[in-house]
This record gives C-alpha cells, sequence and structure tokens, in this order.
C-alpha cells in the first residue's frame, strides 16, 4: 500500500523538461472569456503547480468534483510551467494526488489514505474515493477546524477524523457486543462513519472563521449528509442498503432504525472513539 506507486515525485518547476503527471486541474473561476490563455493550477502528489494552458475548463466538467487528468507539462529553464496536453481520468485515487502540504499535521494525508485502503467494502471504498473527489472535501478538509478547544486549529478536523476511524479500524473486528462480533461491512460502516461524521464541519463555517447562519439552523450533521449527496446518490445505485446505512449512521438516527446492519451498536462504537478523542487530544501526527 503506498500512495506513490509508478510515480515520478518530483518538484516540476524546478527540472527542466516535458512530465505526464497524474493530478488535479482547477481553473481560475475568474479568467475572462475568449482568453488566449488561462491560469490553471496544477495539484499533484509532491506540490501545487501554477500552469498556463490555452484550453479553457471542459464544459461537461462536473463543477462539483474535482477534475482529474493525466497532465503532459513543460517545464522551461526559468521554472515556468506549460500544460501541454491533459486527458481526464476518473479512476485516479484523489488520495494519492492530495500533497502532503496540503494538511498542516505531518504524514496525515498519507495516514488517511491508509485508513481508506483498509474498507474491504468495495462499494463503501469507492464511496470514500468519490467522497474525497468533491471539489470542496479536496480543498477544504486538510485545513478545517472544529469548535473543539483543542481541535480549533487548521488541520484540526483532519487529525481528529483520522484518530476516531483509527480507533475504530484497530479495535472493532475483535470488539464483542452482546455476544455478536461485528462483521466486515459492519466494521467498513464504522471507518467511513468515524472518517466522515465531522465532514459537514467543511461546509460550516465562513472564510473569518465564523460558524453561518445555515449551520447554526442546520447543524454539521445535516450539512454533511447534504454536502455527500452525490457520493451517496452513486452508492444508493448499487447498494441502497449501504446508502441508507451511513446516512442513518452520520445523522445519528440509530434508535429504532431497522436496517441488516446493527447500527446503533456501530454508532455507539463510533461515539465512544469520537469522545476519547475529544476528551484525550490524540492525534496520529
Amino acid at each position: 500500500m503506498h500512495r506513490f506507486t509508478d510515480k515520478a515525485v518530483n518538484d516540476l518547476a524546478n527540472e527542466p523538461g516535458v512530465f505526464t503527471r497524474e493530478g488535479v486541474l482547477f481553473w481560475e473561476a475568474d479568467s475572462p472569456e475568449n482568453a488566449t490563455s488561462y491560469p490553471v493550477t496544477l495539484v499533484t502528489s509532491d506540490s501545487v503547480h501554477p500552469v498556463t494552458c490555452w484550453t479553457s475548463e471542459p464544459f461537461l466538467a462536473d463543477p462539483d468534483k474535482i477534475f482529474k487528468v493525466q497532465a503532459t507539462v513543460f517545464a522551461s529553464a526559468s521554472g515556468t510551467l506549460h500544460l501541454l496536453s491533459f486527458q481526464q481520468d476518473d479512476a485516479i485515487h484523489p488520495l494519492e494526488v492530495t500533497p502532503e502540504r496540503f494538511c498542516p499535521v505531518p504524514g496525515l494525508v498519507t495516514d488517511v489514505y491508509g485508513l481508506v485502503e483498509a474498507i474491504r467494502t468495495p462499494e463503501l471504498h469507492q464511496f470514500v474515493r468519490d467522497v474525497f473527489s468533491l471539489r470542496a472535501v479536496f480543498r477544504r478538509f486538510w485545513r478545517a477546524s472544529t469548535e473543539e478547544q483543542h481541535l480549533s486549529w487548521a488541520g484540526g478536523l483532519a487529525s481528529h477524523a483520522a484518530d476516531v476511524a483509527e480507533v475504530v479500524a484497530l479495535q472493532m473486528p475483535s470488539y464483542f457486543h452482546w455476544g455478536k462480533d461485528f462483521s466486515q461491512i459492519e466494521c467498513d460502516l464504522g471507518i467511513v462513519t468515524g472518517l466522515l461524521h465531522d465532514i459537514g464541519k467543511t461546509a460550516s463555517y465562513d472564510i473569518n472563521g465564523s460558524l453561518t447562519e445555515r449551520a447554526t439552523v442546520l447543524g454539521h450533521q445535516l450539512l454533511g449528509v447534504e454536502l455527500l449527496r452525490g457520493p451517496l446518490d452513486t452508492l444508493r445505485r448499487s447498494r441502497p442498503d449501504l446508502a441508507d446505512a451511513i446516512t442513518v449512521l452520520l445523522l445519528s438516527r440509530t434508535p429504532g432504525a431497522r436496517d441488516p446492519y446493527d447500527l446503533e451498536a456501530i454508532m455507539n462504537f463510533v461515539s465512544s472513539a469520537d469522545r476519547f478523542s475529544l476528551e484525550c487530544g490524540i492525534s496520529l501526527g
């Protein structure tokens, strides 16, 4: 399990030549119409590169998702980068093209990648990849904070999410609840819930760090399910049972829920890991 398998990790701007790299392209929203060239940001596993290109953002690009590509870039001797060509590649793992510098906590991106790869249920594994392919999550998750005092710093949200998911991944498979052990799918649902239980907080604060009015009215749990609507809809087409289970878990609506999985026990386990992280201030970083 390696984030950088088959990737030449180098700073494109520091080595002249032509490179083909996996990455994510972001066009500047305020680029003038009918411009001859466009300022573009290319995010790769090792850095964030300002790039000049001569093509506007594809008309059919999904505005809610990152634009994952195989990009061919020319780095001039002066360090200027020019995008020669690109091909969309939705199969790219979003965490494999997320640079460590996105998160203030060293090594946390790689730790989260490892937790995602520990999810054995294929549909849930793909669901989490789809979540991290959302523009809002890709850009905000790693530097978001929470209102808890010891997590009110950039990277606090991601650190806490990884803490909770790690406890679940390590302890839930060997935990017995009323004489019943958790199945693989139930353990995977626990990891997913641990990673994403506070995801709505990425949409709960304005640029000044103040809680938004919608967050005050709806709460971060409902905002989280709203944010994940696209990936949940995709999951629901193949596994409606898992989509419903995740929705129930993220909304903490487990009491009385009828489901083939023990959602209340899963929620109780995740909640215990959540409290442990908040009380102890543990961190993977």
